[in-house]
């Protein structure tokens, strides 16, 4: 699908809310070709409210996470505006890539590129800047890549700005990033997850997974060619410091923060349902935690 075609449909099933913001900012790559950057936010509730922010799509061929918001936009806002949340939205993170069925945009590649899902640097102690560490031991300080003056793509660049403006005038307690896993061979449907802190307070929605999908321990997992061993625990969870738009919530102390997965081999229907689970789930957490 085109991206504007993408546009053109989330505006028209949008349209005629009163409660939603939305906005197209341009994104304009080497080659000459323009993209337009959709965001849509609560326009009914004040920036003080409690605030979810959902970011789908910034790997192109990664397509699960555009198409829920395309289709279950009216439900998903729906659904948080009646529990007093509000939300923030990006629901295609990389135009380009989307629009070529490419993981990257066009102007990714250069020596030492680390994803368009670069967000921050770990400097280790010998002052080395690397964008993964195994251990939090392995660092003294960490960094806001945005910050740092790298070369990053610029749908990164772009995805940095509205954060770092989003996160100065909201009070945002969720963080859900919505990817599907195309690099990992040979595993079934399945979906299983990235974060940090407390995992408990997520069991309900685990169990609600588990109504539909398999969710269970284990040992690989989509990510940089790193050669890192990862192993989940028996709900599905990697803590992972990969530098990631999770591992920057985390340390920007957001309570709730969660990189969503299904493999590439799920059916289109359940990996949409996977991250329904979870947005709804998140909502649910973020109005009960006063």
């Amino acid at each position: 699908m085109k991206a504007d075609r993408f546009n053109e449909l989330l505006f028209a099933s949008l349209k005629n809310r009163k409660d939603i913001e939305f906005s197209l900012m341009a994104l304009a790559y080497d080659n000459n070709k323009n993209h337009w950057f959709p965001r849509l936010a609560s326009s009914n509730l004040r920036s003080t409210s409690r605030t979810l922010l959902i970011r789908a799509g910034i790997h192109g061929e990664e397509v699960a996470g555009p198409m829920t918001i395309l289709n279950h936009g009216n439900d998903i806002f729906d659904y948080a505006h009646q529990r007093s949340v509000r939300l923030i939205v990006y629901p295609l993170g990389n135009p380009a890539g989307f629009e070529a069925g490419t993981r990257y945009s066009p102007d990714c590649g250069w020596e030492g590129f680390c994803g368009n899902n670069d967000s921050l640097r770990y400097k280790l102690r010998d002052g080395t800047l690397v964008d993964e560490i195994t251990s939090c031991n392995e660092a003294t300080d960490w960094y806001w890549s945005f910050h740092l003056g790298l070369k990053l793509p610029r749908e990164t660049l772009l995805m940095h700005a509205c954060l770092e403006k989003d996160l100065r005038l909201t009070n945002i307690q969720g963080v859900l990033d919505l990817h599907q896993d195309y690099i990992t061979k040979d595993i079934g449907p399945m979906a299983y997850h990235y974060s940090f802190g407390n995992l408990t307070v997520y069991k309900q929605i685990i169990m609600e997974l588990r109504k539909f999908i398999s969710v269970v321990p284990i040992n690989t997992a989509a990510g940089y060619a790193s050669g890192i061993s990862m192993q989940s625990d028996e709900d599905g969870f990697i803590m992972r410091h990969d530098g990631s738009l999770g591992d920057l919530a985390w340390w920007l102390r957001v309570p709730y923060n969660v990189t969503v997965e299904t493999t590439g081999c799920t059916p289109p229907d359940v990996a949409t349902k996977v991250n329904l689970v979870w947005i709804k789930g998140f909502v649910d957490l973020i109005a009960n935690n006063h």
